[in-house]
């Protein structure tokens, strides 16, 4: 298996390239509202995708996409999956065999940035999926926002778990290459639900230049899909 770390490396790239962007406050409507439990069958359908730019503000950071592609799912378990397509940037798939299950010595690997990391039932059966187009572009659900001194990236984790179960960690810091220095920005206390869960990541970067990680479940308000390179 690959590190699990490479599962972040986009989120983070995104993170500190578009902290170049000038981020004022930027009004944004509460349009669309998702509930992060979604049962046994993980269905998206008629979703717009978005492009990134290299606009300098947070309002112009996206362009809507047009492209054509197939759309893969790679999991933890190294089983890649045909789940459905974008035609013309609109985005359908649909998984309803979750693949290969992996063991709690696994999924844990996700929560490397924090101490401690425990599950209250260590016989939880899991996977977590990537999405990629057909010519092996990345696509992730995120919402980026910002002020002008704090820069914040949003992204869901799509994690199957075949009960239901609650995943606990404290807090710590570190860093990466001597080029990423991150700390958890809160405790992990993370109920998941049988079937499909969208686990929201949140990085900010200040002007100090840390990288402050959370992750939690919760409705998600106005997230969209993007194609990363």
């Amino acid at each position: 298996m690959k590190t699990v770390k490479k599962i972040f490396v986009i989120t983070v790239i995104a993170a500190l390239n578009l902290f170049s962007i000038t981020t004022c406050a930027e009004a944004q409507q509460s349009s669309t509202v998702e509930y992060p439990y979604l049962g046994s069958t993980l269905n998206i359908s008629g979703e717009q995708v978005w492009e990134h730019t290299n606009s300098h503000t947070i309002s112009g950071a996206y362009v809507k996409s047009t492209v054509n592609s197939g759309v893969n799912i790679d999991n933890f378990a190294k089983d890649r999956i045909s789940a459905g397509n974008i035609k013309n940037g609109i985005l359908s798939f649909s998984v309803i065999d979750p693949g290969t299950l992996i063991e709690w010595d696994n999924l844990i690997k996700i929560f490397y940035e924090w101490n401690n990391v425990t599950i209250d039932d260590n016989t939880v059966k899991s996977n977590v999926i990537t999405l990629v187009t057909d010519t092996g572009g990345k696509l992730e659900k995120e919402k980026l926002y910002g002020t002008n001194t704090q820069l914040d990236l949003e992204s869901v984790i799509y994690i199957y778990v075949d009960k239901d179960c609650k995943i606990t960690g404290e807090y710590s810091e570190g860093t990466e290459s001597g080029i990423r220095y991150w700390y958890t920005a809160n405790i992990l206390d993370l109920s998941f639900k049988k079937g499909w869960n969208m686990l929201c990541r949140r990085e900010f970067l200040d002007n100090s230049g840390k990288d402050a990680v959370s992750m939690e479940i919760k409705q998600l308000v106005d997230f969209r899909w993007a194609i990363w390179p």
